[in-house]
């Protein structure tokens, strides 16, 4: 997967044929509203902040929502399970990617 300023996404795939997927970018507002009725207020907080900064840690995730490393770390746990989010690179220098599907 290639990150382009402009996409969100580009993907390159061959395998007898050269394929190349361009993906749109996502207003996350929008994105989000659908899932208002999904989502608990902290897990809403917690997407909010990812697409704020990517990079975001728990120890922020804590700060910004009040909220204790045991309530983050389960609401993370819940929106990896639905499919929401997934975590690139390691603890310490990665970061967040927000999969934009659909409820």
């Amino acid at each position: 997967m290639v990150h382009c300023p402009d996409l969100s996404d580009l993907e390159f795939s061959y395998g007898g044929m050269f394929v190349a997927k361009l993906y749109r970018p996502v207003e996350f507002n929008v994105w989000i509203n659908r899932w208002v009725s999904k989502l608990n207020e902290t897990q809403i907080r917690i997407l909010s902040s990812i697409n704020d900064d990517p990079t975001v840690t728990i120890d922020e995730l804590m700060k910004k929502s009040r909220s204790a490393r045991s309530t983050i770390t389960n609401n993370i746990k819940k929106l990896k399970g639905k499919g929401l989010i997934e975590r690139i690179g390691s603890k310490k220098g990665g970061g967040w990617k927000i999969k934009h599907i659909l409820p």
